[in-house]
């Protein structure tokens, strides 16, 4: 029998038949864990031990255990003295429940790369051995690479869960020497003060167990012995028993199994030599402590039979009461799996002042127990997949926006229209009437000049205009013709940046569609490149035509406008529209509004002096100046009705007729 030995390599029944104790083995706990998982959905854990036979066997077990309850291991890590490869590879494999068997000074070191690693706070869940220490994770270390703080954050901020079997029972239960355990406690107490040089243990309960289980067994044995003969037909005592009688040591080892009572370290059971008794898991928080009571033992699957909190009110608050099951001052038993009673957000707590729960409300304050303030989900086993939805949208030209153009277009169609008809219906008037003889004096001008230079000058006629117009067109023509041919044009889309809705779990990924097609830039390079010299040399011939003011010959200063108008527009329209390439929406509206605009304005100019001038004139507007400085000719007052003003025109056609001679000849 022994009290403290926890080996699990003891568990071979083959080298040690009759080996039996009272605290449960490293392996014992392992059911513990399996139970706390299932109860919690973990199906993916991690573990990690200390290369130690006492730490690899207990794992090994708990390896099979998880297999056999489809539980994956998604790693399963071993280190000597140094865990940081370790810890990483636990952190590649996304491991948030963590089994941990090694001793508290290895802890130390695993939690210190879990901090450098970030595998630490309310993620990750570490089931670690809970015999450890008091305090151990705040020792001073000068193997640690990390501050104490630091260390300190990392075990109190994760959920550090220690399992162990209880070192005492229930404060109130009369064990079978007919004490409490506090009053099992008190009796140490007062022998330590008898026997300076003793130091109490954790485990000195099970010690106190032990030697009642044997004692219990032996009397059974004796019982057993005085009564029923032996094999042989012989009747033994334990006085008359050796090492090597396998016969009575059957009939001890038989009725140890068979020992059942209350100690001070909780009920006491065997099976197999290993006990079956209560199993602790101990969490850490903030430096408090909470507590599952786990009923199991080492070849049993367990089972949670109660849970309890111990918080007591005392100088400094609520604080959990002691540091673990069994020196708690009052406690509250729980059949349920609720982590507190909670009503209308409230929590239930020990008031240790008045032996009854009171009721808090939940704040920051008390967080540790509240669940609705410390988050009251259960950690998850790995990395919480976010599933968003891919929505597509299509970044086209809103159908509003459409129909308002197209209605802006047709209005500028109808304008069109209007001018048409106005410039057919009024096509054989002439928008400025001269008297007769004022008209044959100009033809007379006009007819002498051509006939003096009609061997070097020409005449362009309507038809010249038309045929210029039809060659442009047929340039047009021809190049857009090449460029679907050689090049075709396509649809092609193009993907936007992509936005997120958190809060609906959607992906927003926006998308246009254009037409385009191979060699596109040097095609628009061409069409924009000879375009943009017809503008050029329009602009060339409003600026040389800017001083004539003929209004009966021709509308230079008015056409001069609508060219500038249209360069100006065009360079404007072109750079913007290049640089919404990605913005439909506003490429079409500022396109559109572009070329309506230039349309509208050169229509406007042209027609409407005219339509005003029909109005006002119905007969024709009659001429009262004549200026030019294309030739010689001289101001012209309003008054041609006088035969000296038609002989000083004659005189100045004279003039230019002799000039007009010595260019002539000039030229040739």
């Amino acid at each position: 029998m022994s009290p403290t030995a926890s080996s699990p390599s003891l568990l071979n029944r083959n080298k040690y038949p009759t080996f039996t104790r009272i605290i449960p083995s490293d392996t014992s706990l392992n059911p513990s864990r399996i139970k706390l998982m299932k109860t919690f959905n973990w199906t993916r854990v991690a573990t990690i031990h200390q290369n130690h036979e006492l730490f690899s066997l207990s794992i090994d077990d708990l390896l099979t255990r998880l297999k056999d309850n489809n539980i994956t291991v998604i790693s399963s890590e071993s280190f000597d003295e140094d865990p940081t490869n370790q810890v990483e590879n636990l952190k590649k494999q996304d491991a948030k429940i963590i089994a941990g068997n090694m001793y508290y000074p290895a802890a130390r070191k695993v939690f210190c790369e879990a901090y450098k690693h970030g595998m630490y706070g309310e993620g990750y869940v570490w089931l670690l051995l809970g015999e450890y220490i008091s305090d151990w994770y705040k020792e001073e270390d000068d193997t640690l690479s990390c501050t104490k703080e630091e260390l300190l954050e990392a075990v109190e901020s994760s959920m550090y869960i220690g399992n162990q079997a209880p070192v005492l029972g229930k404060e109130d239960t009369v064990t079978i020497a007919g004490i409490t355990p506090q009053e099992y406690l008190r009796m140490l107490d007062e022998h330590l003060l008898t026997f300076e040089d003793y130091t109490l243990t954790d485990q000195a309960s099970y010690g106190y167990d032990a030697v009642w289980s044997v004692a219990l067994a032996l009397n059974e044995t004796m019982n057993i012995l005085k009564t029923s003969p032996l094999e042989d037909g012989s009747f033994k005592t334990l006085e008359d028993f050796t090492f090597d009688d396998k016969e009575i040591s059957k009939i001890m080892l038989q009725e140890l199994n068979a020992v059942h009572f209350e100690g001070v370290s909780g009920p006491i059971s065997f099976f197999e030599g290993e006990r079956i008794g209560l199993i602790d898991m101990e969490q850490l928080r903030g430096e408090r402590r909470g507590c599952w009571t786990i009923q199991g033992g080492a070849l049993s699957d367990g089972s949670i039979v109660s849970k309890f909190i111990s918080l007591k009110l005392g100088p400094d608050g609520y604080q959990w009461a002691g540091g673990s099951f069994g020196s708690t001052d009052w406690v509250h038993w729980d059949d349920s799996l609720i982590d507190v009673t909670e009503e209308d957000g409230s929590c239930f707590v020990a008031d240790m002042s008045q032996q009854k729960w009171k009721t808090v409300q939940c704040s920051s304050k008390h967080a540790f127990v509240c669940k609705k303030v410390a988050g009251g989900q259960v950690p998850l086993d790995h990395t919480p997949l976010i599933v968003f939805t891919l929505v597509e949208i299509y970044q086209g030209i809103p159908l509003m926006m459409y129909i308002v153009m197209c209605s802006v277009a047709t209005l500028g169609i109808i304008l069109a229209l209007v001018f048409l008809t106005f410039n057919i219906w009024y096509r054989q008037q002439n928008l400025e009437k001269l008297p007769s003889r004022h008209i044959c004096l100009r033809l007379c001008i006009y007819f002498d000049l051509i006939s003096l230079t009609s061997s070097c000058l020409q005449i362009i006629t309507d038809r010249h205009l038309f045929v210029m117009v039809a060659v442009l067109l047929l340039l047009d023509i021809l190049l857009l013709a090449a460029w679907f041919i050689m090049n075709p044009m396509k649809v092609q889309r193009e993907n936007l940046y992509r936005m997120e809705d958190r809060e609906n779990q959607l992906i927003l990924q926006p998308y246009i569609q254009f037409c385009t097609s191979d060699n596109i830039i040097y095609w628009q390079g061409a069409l924009y490149g000879y375009k943009a010299l017809l503008l050029i040399f329009g602009t060339f011939l409003a600026w040389e035509t800017r001083k004539v003011t003929i209004p009966a010959l021709n509308d230079s200063k008015l056409i001069g406008l609508c060219v500038y108008n249209v360069v100006l527009l065009s360079a404007i329209g072109v750079g913007v529209n290049l640089a919404l390439d990605t913005d439909p929406a506003g490429s079409f509206i500022f396109t559109s509004a572009i070329q309506i605009f230039c349309t509208s304005v050169t229509l406007i100019v042209i027609f409407v002096p005219k339509i005003l001038s029909v109005y006002k004139y119905p007969e024709g507007k009659p001429v009262t100046t004549m200026k030019t400085n294309s030739t010689n000719l001289a101001s012209v007052d309003g008054n041609l009705g006088t035969d000296e003003e038609i002989e000083r025109l004659k005189e100045i056609i004279d003039k230019v007729s002799t000039r007009m001679i010595w260019f002539h000849y000039g030229a040739i």
